[in-house]
């Protein structure tokens, strides 16, 4: 007979990036946070909470906004820097990808300014070269960046309370 050989395939971690309302209640069920996203409105501007892993950053919408990016960039790069995997020199793609979910009932320039703040932190990985793209595919050899889908869009406060929910807990 044909010996088998089992394979075991490790697929990668995915670093997950939620962006939400700083004052949105902790640990809340569906209902409240329906309460909260019908009481709150939609696109209001005020403190934002940006968590990676265990690592929670304070936005604040009011303070000087150049400061606030500065601090964002640092913060994003600081923790994404201790979450590297050790790879090859430009082979960004051996890192883990990354799903940022952002609330959407607020606005999505925060979740921009995360994007912006992920993609400063991948640049600075390989100063002075250009990501080596794949000569068949035409694809970079960077890592894969997203942005999680809202769960459903203004469709009711019932579902941005579930979204909301979804997005404070995801690790």
């Amino acid at each position: 007979g044909q010996a088998t050989t089992t394979v075991s395939i490790t697929p990668p971690t995915t670093i997950n990036i939620a962006v939400y309302p700083a004052d949105a209640p902790r640990g809340a069920d569906a209902k409240s946070l329906t309460d909260y996203a019908a009481m709150r409105g939609l696109q209001r501007t005020e403190p934002v909470r940006l968590r990676i892993g265990g690592d929670e950053f304070l936005l604040d919408p009011n303070a000087d906004e150049e400061q606030q990016l500065e601090r964002l960039h640092s913060f994003v790069g600081g923790v994404l820097n201790r979450l590297e995997v050790p790879a090859a020199p430009g082979m960004r793609l051996d890192q883990d990808p990354i799903v940022i979910h952002c609330y959407s009932g607020m606005p999505w320039r925060y979740a921009c300014w995360v994007y912006d703040a992920v993609r400063s932190f991948e640049m600075d990985q390989t100063p002075g070269e250009r990501l080596a793209v794949d000569a068949n595919t035409g694809s970079a050899h960077e890592r894969q960046v997203s942005f999680a889908p809202p769960r459903v869009r203004a469709y009711s406060e019932f579902e941005r309370g579930r979204e909301l929910q979804e997005i404070m807990t995801v690790r």
